[in-house]
C-alpha cells in the first residue's frame, strides 16, 4: 500500500480540519507517554515493547527505515516493490502463506511504504506472538532466498495495476506525483513518490534488487515494535530468539536532505477528461517532523481549514459558496514537508476567483491575527485526538517505532503535543510570512479542453497533462 501525499503526516495532525469539539477548557491535559522498554540486540536491532493488558490482542509492527527517500534517477520504486515481495515467501513461508496464517488466527496485517519508512502491521491473539515473530524474522533473512525472475515479473504487473487503479484511473489522481516534481528539485528525496516509475520497474534487474535489499533490510536498520498483551521479558526474549541469528548489516546511510524554497512561481495546469469541476491546488515547500515551525504551520492550516470557523473555509464555502469544499493542511515527512490549500470547485466556478480568494484571505492574516482562542482550539483538538488515536495497539506501536527512527525517542509524540500547546499567535504569523510569502505551486487541475477555467489563463502556465504516465520517479 502506497501511503499518499496527504498521509505523511503524524497521525494527530491529520484532524485538524475535523469535526471534533474541542470540549477541554485548559490545555494542561496532555497525554502522558506510553510506558515502554527499549533494548537493542548485539546484531542492532531495536525493540520496543509497551504492555497493555486489557484484551488478549498483541500488535507487531517491523519498520525499516527506507523509502522512496534511497531512490536515484532510473532505480525507483524499490521499496515499494519489495513491500509486495514480503508476502511472496521466503525460505519457510510459501508465496502468500503469512497473509493466510494470519488471516486463519482472525488477525489482520498490513504493509505500507513511505518516503522515510516502510512497515508491517499485524495484530493478532497474543499467543500468535511467537508465530509471527517467527514469519518476520524468516521473511528479513531469507527472502532473497523465493525471490527469482518470475514472482519478480508477478509483482511487477501487479504494481503497474496498482498505478493505474490509484493514479493514472481516478480523476486528477497524480496531482500529488506532479505537486512533488514540482516542489522538490529533481534529486532530492522528496522528488519522488515511493510508487516510482513504470519503466524504472521494468528495467530492474534481480542483481539490483537483490543489491538493495542486502543494504536496506537488515537489523541494523530496523525497529520491532511490540504493543499488547505480553510481558517485556517475554516479548525480548522472542524476538532475541528469531532475530538474534540474523546478522548485522553495513552501517546504512541514508541521504541528506536540505529544506527548499522554490526559485519563482511554478504554475501548472492538469487537464483530465474523467474530472467534472475544476479543483484549484496551491502549495509550499516546508519543514519536516523534528522542526518546531510545523506546530505554527499546523496551527495556520487549521485556523484557515477547520470546519469550525475556518477562515479560507468560510470564504469559499460559507453562507454564498464559490466551491464544494476546502481541504487545507500541513503535510510532514521525517525532514520536508507541504502545506497546500485544496479547492473543490463546482462545475462552471471560476479559479481565477477562487485564487484571488485565498491570497485575499493570507493577505489579511497580519490585520486580523489569530487569537489565544484560536491556538487554544487547535492545541486542544490535537491532544485530544492524540488520545483517541492511542487506543489501538497498533497506534501505539506506530507511534513508538516513528519516534524511534526519527528522534530516537519513542515516545517524541508527547514532546510534540505539548509544543503545540506552546505555540502563539505570533508564531503563526512569523511562519505564514517565511513559508506562504515565498514562491509557490499553483496547479489548475480542469475537465480536458476546459482551458478557459484555469487560474489567471493569461500567466504562463505548464501543461502538465501528459506527465502523469511518467511522473513518480527520480530525474
Amino acid at each position: 500500500m502506497i501511503r499518499p501525499l496527504l498521509s505523511f503526516a503524524a497521525f494527530a495532525s491529520l484532524t485538524l480540519a475535523g469535526g471534533g469539539q474541542a470540549h477541554r477548557v485548559s490545555t494542561d491535559q496532555a497525554p502522558r507517554p506510553i510506558g515502554y522498554t527499549r533494548s537493542v540486540l548485539p546484531n542492532g536491532l531495536v525493540v520496543l515493547v509497551s504492555e497493555d493488558h486489557s484484551v488478549p490482542l498483541v500488535a507487531i509492527e517491523v519498520a525499516y527505515h527506507v523509502g522512496s527517500m534511497v531512490d536515484t534517477p532510473g532505480h525507483t520504486g524499490y521499496a515499494h516493490l519489495f513491500e509486495h515481495m514480503m508476502f511472496e515467501g521466503s525460505r519457510d513461508l510459501a508465496p502468500g502463506e503469512y497473509k493466510s496464517v494470519i488471516q486463519r488466527a482472525g488477525g489482520f496485517n498490513q504493509g505500507s511504504t513511505d518516503p522515510d519508512r516502510q512497515i508491517y502491521r499485524t495484530v493478532v491473539a497474543s499467543n500468535m506472538l511467537p508465530t509471527v515473530l517467527w514469519m518476520e524474522a524468516d521473511r528479513m533473512a531469507t527472502l532473497l532466498e523465493r525471490m527469482d525472475q518470475q514472482r519478480l515479473d508477478a509483482e511487477r504487473s501487479i504494481i503497474r495495476g496498482e498505478r493505474l487503479s490509484q493514479i493514472e484511473n481516478v480523476p486528477f489522481g497524480a496531482a500529488d506525483l506532479l505537486t512533488l516534481a514540482a516542489l522538490y528539485p529533481p534529486g532530492h528525496p522528496f522528488h519522488q513518490s515511493p510508487i516510482g516509475t513504470p519503466a524504472d520497474l521494468a528495467s530492474a534487474s534481480l542483481d539490483d534488487l537483490r543489491a538493495f535489499y542486502k543494504k536496506y533490510y537488515v537489523p541494523n536498520n530496523a525497529v520491532v515494535s511490540i504493543c499488547g498483551d505480553v510481558t517485556a521479558a517475554q516479548a525480548r526474549d522472542l524476538v532475541a530468539r528469531y532475530f538474534g541469528p540474523i546478522p548485522r548489516g553495513a552501517p546504512v546511510s541514508l541521504p541528506a536532505t536540505q529544506l527548499v524554497r522554490m526559485p519563482a512561481e511554478q504554475r501548472l495546469v492538469f487537464q483530465d477528461a474523467r474530472g467534472v469541476a475544476p479543483r484549484l491546488r496551491i502549495a509550499w515547500p516546508t519543514v519536516g517532523y523534528g522542526n518546531a515551525d510545523k506546530f505554527a504551520l499546523e496551527a495556520l492550516s487549521a485556523l484557515l481549514g477547520s470546519d469550525r470557523g475556518g477562515r479560507l473555509r468560510n470564504a469559499v464555502v460559507g453562507p454564498a459558496p464559490l466551491a464544494a469544499n476546502v481541504r487545507v493542511g500541513h503535510y510532514d515527512n521525517e525532514k520536508n514537508g507541504v502545506f497546500q490549500i485544496e479547492i473543490f470547485g463546482r462545475p462552471g466556478t471560476s479559479l481565477t476567483r477562487l485564487e484571488q480568494t485565498v491570497d485575499s484571505v493570507l493577505s489579511d492574516l497580519p490585520r486580523h491575527p489569530p487569537t489565544r482562542e484560536d491556538i487554544r482550539e487547535y492545541a486542544n483538538r490535537v491532544a485530544d485526538s492524540t488520545v483517541i488515536g492511542l487506543q489501538p495497539e497498533s497506534a501505539r506501536a506506530d507511534i513508538l517505532a516513528t519516534g524511534e527512527q526519527f528522534t530516537h525517542d519513542p515516545v517524541d509524540y508527547a514532546r510534540q503535543v505539548a509544543a503545540r500547546e506552546r505555540v502563539k499567535p505570533a508564531d503563526v504569523l512569523r511562519v505564514a510570512a517565511r513559508y506562504l510569502n515565498a514562491p509557490r505551486m499553483v496547479m489548475s487541475m480542469v475537465p480536458t479542453g476546459k482551458l478557459d477555467a484555469i487560474s489567471k489563463p493569461d500567466l504562463p502556465y505548464v501543461d502538465v497533462t501528459q506527465r502523469t504516465s511518467t511522473v513518480g520517479g527520480a530525474q
